[in-house]
């Protein structure tokens, strides 16, 4: 089972664990909800979808405990849903504070945009979450150009 460490925030002298799981930020549950004044944090999840909560074992301070994790669209989506008018606070510290300096700790999680030869000229390719990526409009430069001209369209390829 994977295990992560957390980095702490604080806002106001109160905690928030905050951590990077596969490029996206993730924050314990526990520690927004008082962060936001909403008690019985474990009946937030059922306003949430399945894909912006889940249980890890975060160590932070020495302490492993499973936790449980809300994505940062599943923060937004509980701030917004909260009605209190001074969480719009915690939104702006969250997205502006919080999550960059989330991206900053750790390197390569951000889009990068490089040039490459291929095939005798320049292809421009992006590389996220450790994988290339190269616009539909470049594809024609890079299939084998014998290929591209028997099969006639370029996009008759995908069919």
């Amino acid at each position: 089972m994977d295990a992560y460490t957390a980095t702490l925030f604080f806002r106001h002298n109160r905690p928030l664990r905050a951590l990077m799981i596969e490029g996206q930020c993730w924050f314990c549950l526990h520690d927004l909800a008082r962060l936001l004044a909403i008690p019985y944090p474990e009946r937030l999840v059922r306003r949430l979808d399945a894909d912006q909560h889940r249980e890890q074992w975060v160590e932070a301070s020495g302490d492993w405990r499973k936790r449980l994790l809300v994505s940062e669209s599943g923060a937004i989506t509980l701030i917004v849903r909260s009605h209190i008018p001074e969480n719009r606070a915690v939104r702006l510290w969250l997205t502006q504070e919080v999550i960059p300096a989330l991206r900053e700790s750790k390197p390569g999680t951000e889009p990068a945009i490089t040039a490459m030869s291929w095939q005798g000229g320049p292809l421009s390719v992006l590389y996220w979450r450790d994988e290339p990526w190269i616009r539909l409009r470049d594809m024609p430069g890079v299939l084998p150009r014998e290929q591209a001209r028997s099969r006639g369209r370029w996009w008759a390829l995908w069919r």
